[in-house]
């Protein structure tokens, strides 16, 4: 099979890897991405260097990412006003007991 030809692509498939230097027909592999939500590994010298999804799956992405930032964010900002007060040795404190009791 040619290294550009779009195959379908199932929900479970992981994405097909493409070799940079094989790439022939952009439009086509465009038209997969589009068309039939084809993911695409793009390889350079056998290594992996870009991934080529739908627009819709990288945007949900930057989504979750962001989400998730924000999120930790506000907890941040949550023990900061509740720690105000507080010793820094004394939160360093209880903080490295929690690591210690995480790590058991």
């Amino acid at each position: 099979m040619p290294a550009n030809k779009p195959r379908t692509k199932s929900v479970t498939s992981s994405p097909r890897p493409l070799d940079a230097a094989e790439i022939l027909d952009w439009k086509q592999i465009l038209a997969g991405v589009r068309e039939r939500q084809e993911e695409y590994v793009i390889k350079d010298g056998g290594k992996p260097v870009a991934a080529l999804v739908p627009f819709a799956t990288y945007q949900r992405w930057v989504n979750e990412r962001r989400g998730s930032r924000d999120e930790f964010l506000e907890i941040v900002d949550r023990i900061q006003c509740r720690t105000q007060a507080e010793n820094p040795r004394t939160i360093r404190t209880l903080v490295n007991e929690v690591i210690r009791e995480v790590r058991k």
